[in-house]
């Protein structure tokens, strides 16, 4: 997995382009979560 270019308001990771909040982990990323609350991430938040 590699980060291609970051910049306010998107990612590129491994050339897909991401306009909302990603989580990424080691084996995967993660684009279709939302949060609870503002800018705090919850444990119900999480995958």
């Amino acid at each position: 997995m590699i980060i291609n270019d970051y910049r306010f308001g998107q990612i590129v990771i491994d050339g897909e382009k991401y306009t909302s909040d990603v989580i990424i982990l080691p084996e995967c990323i993660i684009a279709s979560w939302w949060r609870q609350d503002g800018h705090s991430v919850a444990a119900v938040g999480r995958p």
